[in-house]
């Protein structure tokens, strides 16, 4: 199949992603609601098995389940969403590829999507302890003491005066 030289394509990798057509990009951009969602319906297409391996691989505990909505939810905040052409209102293709520009950004999205996910709020990693209990062992080991009048220790208590006579003599 011949391109048409007004055309522009990206080359890519034929066992990960496939090649894009650069108009898919302009037509993401435009104001006609209809090219944009063809362009983005199309993108989808075509980078939804991509998407989804990388996914897998990076996070190969994932179920299908989950790798499937991490995959959607990517199309639908980064791609289908924004009015103003979403992840694609900043590629310049004399700067890069497609497919390179589209990795790094779902690769920043599920750095964030970790993040968010391990995130300990305050308090976290910690047990709460109820304080009625803390009030009981207190009372318990109150209990537990001698009495104040009582000598705990007297065998130090006898050395201690002995020591106490024997320096003031």
């Amino acid at each position: 199949m011949e391109i048409p030289r007004n055309t522009p394509r990206i080359q890519s990798t034929p066992e990960f992603w496939p090649e894009t057509r650069l108009t898919y990009i302009g037509q993401i951009r435009s104001d006609d609601p209809a090219s944009r969602a063809n362009a983005v319906a199309r993108l989808c297409e075509l980078y939804h098995a991509p998407v989804l391996k990388y996914i897998r691989g990076k996070w190969p505990l994932l179920t299908e389940q989950d790798a499937e909505d991490r995959c959607q939810q990517f199309f639908a905040d980064e791609i289908i969403a924004p009015p103003d052409g979403g992840l694609f209102s900043s590629f310049d293709p004399a700067t890069g590829r497609l497919r390179t520009f589209l990795g790094a950004a779902l690769q920043r999205r599920l750095a964030s999507a970790w993040r968010d996910e391990n995130r300990q709020k305050r308090g976290g990693g910690t047990t709460s302890v109820s304080l009625d209990e803390i009030q009981r062992d207190v009372r318990t080991l109150a209990e537990s003491l001698p009495a104040p009048g009582h000598i705990a220790y007297p065998d130090f208590d006898r050395e201690w005066a002995r020591h106490a006579l024997d320096e003031s003599f």
